[in-house]
């Protein structure tokens, strides 16, 4: 992995809604906005990603889903939310903020229903974004479309 000193280099437009961490052997920290260039096993060929999500963030899938979210000792948020949703894209910020906020004293997911369609079936997800707060492995709420950063952060303070 390189990280790219040229700035005039541009992810093309697939590339730039990939949130990487996870999906290739990158290690954090990255910055969010950093260009990044994959290496390993599966990474794109001769390609620049941006990293666009918080390294706390963690991202589902049917694999670990049981032991990062249903198994976890904190409050959990889950976005499910897809790569062609405009709002979906206006929260991933205010995620990166609350996971950064939040720090250790919960934990902040995202499932991409694109990709993952058997964790939005098991939660009955028809729209995205839809958030689903968790705690001891039991949703305790579920909301659908965009939240203010302070309302997500209160959420899971409550939940504590």
């Amino acid at each position: 992995m390189e990280a790219s000193g040229n700035s005039s280099v541009r992810p093309n437009r697939r590339e730039r809604n990939l949130c990487v961490i996870g999906q290739f052997p990158l290690a954090p920290p990255f910055q969010m906005g950093e260009l990044v260039k994959p290496s390993g096993a599966g990474a794109p060929r001769n390609s620049i990603i941006q990293i666009m999500s918080h390294p706390s963030i963690v991202h589902l899938t049917t694999e670990n889903f049981a032991a990062e979210a249903e198994q976890a000792a904190v409050p959990v948020i889950i976005d499910f939310w897809s790569e062609h949703c405009g709002p979906c894209k206006m929260l991933s910020p205010v995620l990166d903020e609350v996971a950064a906020e939040v720090g250790d004293s919960a934990k902040v997911t995202k499932v991409d229903v694109m990709a993952h369609r058997e964790l939005a079936m098991k939660f009955g997800i028809r729209a995205v974004p839809t958030l689903i707060f968790m705690k001891g492995g039991e949703v305790k709420e579920t909301k659908t479309g965009i939240m203010m950063k302070d309302a997500i952060v209160q959420k899971l303070k409550a939940l504590a």
